[in-house]
């Protein structure tokens, strides 16, 4: 009785042949869950990175009512401090693929501020607040 392996047994070419089309044909399969999932990260990356710059944007404005009082000019903080030039009623800034528009209405002690962040002209994010002149800040 042998034992071992013969000299001719193995895999002949037509089976490796197969099995390699196979295997191309399972990898196409998934090519695009891939791209997809590509596509999804590029997406949330630019949805977090314009929730940053938006909180960023609004803890500034915050700051600087909670130490300030009415009738500081809020709007010269914006472009002097932050370079955001002024368009009407509106402040906006622009860095790359990335634009901001904030606008505010004083009314008394009370600051009304929305801040709308677009990716290219996408709209992304959007945060809104009232803030109140010379609350301090925790």
């Amino acid at each position: 009785m042998k034992m071992g392996m013969d000299k001719n047994s193995g895999f002949t070419l037509i089976e490796i042949i197969v099995s390699i089309a196979l295997l191309g044909i399972l990898a196409a399969s998934m090519l695009p869950l891939f791209t997809v999932s590509t596509i999804a990260g590029n997406k949330t990356e630019e949805m977090l990175e314009s929730t940053y710059t938006g909180q960023q944007m609004m803890e500034f404005v915050y700051h600087s009512v909670a130490t300030g009082s009415p009738g500081d000019d809020l709007g010269a903080k914006l472009t002097a401090e932050r370079g955001f030039t002024r368009v009407g009623n509106t402040y906006r800034y622009s860095s790359g693929d990335q634009s901001m528009e904030l606008t505010y209405e004083e009314d008394g002690m009370l600051v009304h501020v929305t801040t709308k962040v677009y990716t290219q002209t996408k709209l992304e994010t959007i945060y809104e607040a009232y803030y109140r002149w010379g609350s301090g800040v925790d």
